[in-house]
Formats: structure tokens, sequence, C-alpha cells
């Protein structure tokens, strides 16, 4: 009798922001990313949409079973990012298999930019300050 209400169930899904946030936050954690890396237009998007900014530059495709993960990242100079790489394909892969018992089959990573950790917080004051961040001074 158990086994009937079990085949009548329906299947578990996700929505892919839910995919897209795991991903992200994995991914974020990993020494060496220093960003998630959108396109002008995702900025404009998630402005409109009023989504989580965490979730730019993060593509997925998600099944019943299977998921597959792209993503756009800004690297910080001087690492290793093959090294990175296979850091976040394990840890995205662990956290997805860990939270959803989807299993990852594929893991894309597209470095979008290198920068030091101190030009990319230039970069976000810039950003908030309108483009006018001041004199710069080294």
């Amino acid at each position: 009798m158990e086994e009937d209400v079990l085949e009548k169930k329906s299947p578990l899904t996700y929505e892919d922001r839910v995919i897209r946030k795991i991903a992200s936050i994995a991914a974020n954690n990993i020494e060496g990313i220093i960003a998630m890396s959108g396109s002008l237009l995702s900025g404009i998007t998630d402005k409109i949409m009023n989504s989580d900014s965490r979730e730019k530059g993060i593509a997925v495709e998600v099944g019943q079973k299977q998921v597959a993960v792209d993503l756009k990242v800004i690297c910080e100079y001087g690492v290793s990012i093959p090294e990175v790489y296979e850091k976040t394909v394990s840890k995205i892969t662990e956290d997805i298999k860990t939270m959803t018992g989807l299993e990852v089959v594929e893991i894309n990573m597209h470095v979008d930019d290198i920068m030091t950790k101190e030009e990319y917080e230039r970069q976000l004051k810039q950003k908030d300050t309108g483009g006018s961040a001041g004199p710069r001074v080294d």
C-alpha cells in the first residue's frame, strides 16, 4: 500500500533560480573567484525583475534528475585558474547533489576577466558613485 502512495506522488522539481543560487554561493566561496560576471543586459534585467545579483553570470539547465551549469567568472590575478576550476566544479557538484539530489552532468566555466581584489573593489566603488570615484591614488 505504501508503494502505491509513492507511485502516485508528483516528482520533486526545482526552479532554475534555486540551482543558480546554489551554484553561485558555492562558486563565490572558492578562493580565486572574485565575482560572477554578467553582461550589461543581465544587470539591467536583474534590476527590472528585482532578481538576486548573486545569480548573474550563471545559466542552468535543470531536468528531473540531472543539471548542467554554465558560469561566467572574474578570477583573481595570480591564481592558478585550472585549480580554481577544479575546486569550483567539485564544490558546485557536491552542494547541488547534497541539497537537491540532482546529478551534475556538466559544468562549463568561462573566465570573463582577471583582476586584483583592489581593482575589483575600485570598480565597485565607481559603479556605486555613478562612475566617479575621484582621483586615483596608489
